[in-house]
């Protein structure tokens, strides 16, 4: 999805793009800037959000994520895991792992790229959101 915010159309500035595209000249709606600016920061702040909420009985304090950062692999301790969601900071999935129960899990992230992952761990109590930091 994207924004493309535009100010007047049917009255728009003929100095965008050209040597005289100032302040002055150039905004014709100071009205509409400003609302602009609060959906662009809106926007950047639900991107930049990160996921901490919990499911059930499940808890962030209940589960374990280290190293963080991590470089090669990643330990995972959380009690009747059972799968694994790993998402890039864009949102998309990058990797799902069934873990069948087990209370211990090691992920290899050597082939990840560097950046911030969100891991999604689904548990039999419920699911736990995680950070990691790959470098």
């Amino acid at each position: 999805m994207g924004i493309f915010p535009f100010e007047d159309y049917e009255n728009y500035s003929p100095n965008i793009h050209t040597p005289q595209d100032l302040i002055g000249p150039s905004v014709n709606d100071f009205a509409n800037m400003q609302k602009f600016c609060q959906m662009n920061i809106a926007c950047l702040a639900e991107c930049a959000r990160v996921q901490t909420t919990s499911v059930g009985e499940a808890s962030a304090m209940d589960a374990m994520v280290y190293p963080n950062p991590a470089e090669n692999q990643v330990n995972i301790e959380v009690s009747g895991l059972q799968s694994i969601n790993v998402y890039n900071a864009m949102g998309q999935l990058v990797k799902s792992v069934e873990v069948g129960g087990k209370d211990q899990y090691v992920m290899q992230v050597a082939d990840f790229a560097t950046g911030l992952y969100s891991l999604q761990l689904v548990t039999d109590k419920g699911v736990v959101n995680k950070s990691v930091l790959v470098k």
